[in-house]
């Protein structure tokens, strides 16, 4: 009997060893979908508005013809889906990306922003009627640098969505990106806010220093993946573009001088971008009287 007790005293701190980096290799390995939900608050707001947002789904995949996030969206019971770019692939696999719009087209009011994929390097003409096409098909509403305006139970709120950098510079090979375009529309766009009104930028890169001072109640955006690896204490990710190394804004939810930006840390969990403690999210905006 007293052998056996010595054995157990052996036997359970090293099960404990085992277990400890199964646990730690599982959570760091998770690739679940995760619903994030934020509230905010607005004396203009009448009632209560849920809006989803989507963002970087690239050629992921999640069940059977995106049965998975499906699913998670219509959990949200949303009164509009909004779509921050990267939703398509530069390499045209436009699969997952129409199955996904294919049904949020017929039950939602969707809107829509282009990415930087959406215009990348290797994307072709042909590609962007394909994609281009893909949408009208599908319903989704396109922001391309403009306004408009949702209404949902009486209560009216203009959505702004501008156009990814990509869009005006990938028809001149060789010509460095100077952001003209980008920055002009935006400046419209900024100077078309109506204060009677709460506004939301749609915006697929998290431009903080550009957003900071603007109009706009709020700015949703994406790009970032959340840091793809994340390890504490490093909340935002190792690397974030267009952000560099050890970024602030890669995912969450931030209050900048004039408004708030929420990022969301995207969908795509494919194997040549692998996610570490990373979970992809589906983002739901609470907006409350």
């Amino acid at each position: 009997m007293k052998k056996e007790k010595k054995n157990l005293r052996w036997v359970l701190p090293s099960l404990s060893l085992l277990l400890i980096p199964l646990a730690l290799l599982f959570a760091c390995a998770d690739e679940r979908l995760k619903v994030v939900r934020y509230t905010l608050r607005d004396e203009r707001i009448e009632g209560e508005i849920r809006l989803v947002m989507l963002s970087d789904l690239h050629r992921s995949m999640y069940g059977r013809e995106q049965s998975e996030l499906i699913a998670a969206v219509e959990a949200q019971s949303p009164d509009a889906v909004l779509l921050c770019g990267d939703i398509f692939d530069e390499h045209g696999e436009y699969e997952a990306a129409a199955s996904l719009l294919k049904f949020l087209g017929k039950k939602y009011s969707c809107f829509y922003v282009s990415g930087n994929h959406e215009y990348g390097a290797k994307t072709t003409e042909k590609q962007i009627r394909e994609f281009e096409k893909i949408l009208e098909d599908c319903n989704i509403i396109r922001l391309a640098s403009e306004k408009t305006t949702l209404t949902v139970r009486g209560c009216s709120i203009d959505l702004f969505g501008i156009e990814d950098d990509n869009r005006y510079t990938r028809f001149r090979p060789g010509d460095p990106f100077s952001g003209k375009s980008f920055y002009k529309d935006f400046r419209t766009l900024n100077g078309t806010v109506s204060r009677d009104r709460y506004t939301i930028l749609l915006c697929h890169r998290p431009e903080v220093e550009l957003f900071r001072k603007s109009s706009f109640d709020l700015v949703l955006s994406g790009h970032c993946h959340g840091g793809q690896w994340r390890f504490p204490p490093f909340n935002n990710g190792i690397y974030a573009p267009g952000q560099g190394w050890f970024p602030k804004y890669a995912g969450g939810k931030y209050i900048l001088e004039n408004n708030v930006l929420i990022v969301g840390r995207g969908l795509c969990n494919t194997y040549l971008t692998p996610r570490v403690c990373n979970r992809p999210e589906v983002v739901t905006v609470i907006l409350s009287s």
